[in-house]
């Protein structure tokens, strides 16, 4: 019963994954830090929301963008049985890429309050963009 639950919530997972996956467009080249930071949320559920984890599992805060990406690519292209596994098989390239620059550019620090700063200011960076670009468009 308890693998079955185990199972169930599994598929759960997958399926809400999928569906932010395909809401994202792969050819996005300049997507938002909120768009990204929606990406990377998959792996917050196991690595913590700044990417650093309490626990057993691996921290992956601040760890070096091209070991990210060669892990990422590699359990991509695996058959792997494990959720990692199939979870990456969900995103393309690209937005992988765009993963693992994201993690790779969060502080390593245990320090949850300065993450969130660094989250903080790039929304309101996002904000910032996107009134002006309304502001553009209002100008036509």
């Amino acid at each position: 019963m308890r693998k079955l639950l185990a199972l169930l919530f599994q598929l759960v997972l997958l399926s809400i994954f999928f569906g932010f996956a395909t809401m994202i467009q792969a050819n996005d080249t300049e997507p938002s830090a909120k768009t990204v930071r929606l990406l990377a949320s998959q792996c917050a559920q196991c690595h913590g929301t700044t990417g650093n984890s309490l626990g057993d599992i691996d921290s992956i805060a601040g760890k070096d963008f091209h070991e990210l990406l060669d892990e990422l690519l590699e359990m991509k292209a695996d058959n792997d049985n494990e959720v990692m596994h199939k979870q990456i098989k969900g995103y393309t390239d690209q937005q992988i890429w765009f993963i693992a620059d994201y993690y790779a550019n969060l502080s390593s620090s245990p320090n949850e309050e300065e993450n969130r700063e660094e989250i903080h200011v790039e929304d309101q960076e996002d904000e910032h963009e996107e009134e002006h670009e309304h502001e553009e468009e209002h100008d036509d």
